[in-house]
């Protein structure tokens, strides 16, 4: 995406609104992503293993399958097995999983931002104290936390 923007062969004015516009688009993603992530996904995800292991673990609803050898399926077998067969719980896991990919690149000072502000709901101000920032940079380092996450998460993943 970056390198359409970078052939626009249009005046540099053009040019630097299409980049506003996009590091606008990659800020509102990655805050999105952001709250998607500590309020949706390790919630469920949480709540999925939970239910999960609950009815295997408990034997009362799933009879296991015989194996050849005539031993019965291991509970934690049978754990794995349902949750590699759900394309939703792997999507789930996915996605987790690249986040906590993208967060792990962020500097140690702005997972600590990410962590105390976003998910344990600190006051900015307390924050930026602990952080020895200005309420101006706190947001700019905030407001580069959420571009970073929704850029990277616009990238194609590469493997």
């Amino acid at each position: 995406m970056i390198n359409a923007v970078d052939n626009l062969s249009c005046s540099s004015g053009k040019r630097e609104d299409v980049c506003n516009e996009l590091r606008k688009a990659w800020l509102i993603l990655g805050r999105a992503l952001i709250k998607a992530y500590s309020e949706k996904w390790i919630p469920r995800k949480l709540e999925v293993d939970r239910i999960i292991e609950e009815i295997v673990l408990s034997g009362k609803w799933l009879k296991f399958d015989i194996v050849q050898g005539g031993s019965p399926v291991p509970p934690q077998e049978m754990l794995m097995i349902l949750k590699e067969n759900s394309p939703q719980y792997r999507g789930l896991t996915r996605n987790i999983t690249r986040m906590e990919g993208i967060i792990r690149n962020l500097s140690e000072e702005k997972r600590f931002l990410l962590e105390e502000f976003y998910w344990r709901g600190v006051p900015w101000y307390e924050v930026a104290e602990v952080l020895c920032l200005s309420r101006t940079t706190f947001h700019r380092k905030k407001y580069e936390i959420e571009e970073y996450i929704g850029r990277e998460w616009g990238n194609p993943i590469e493997g």
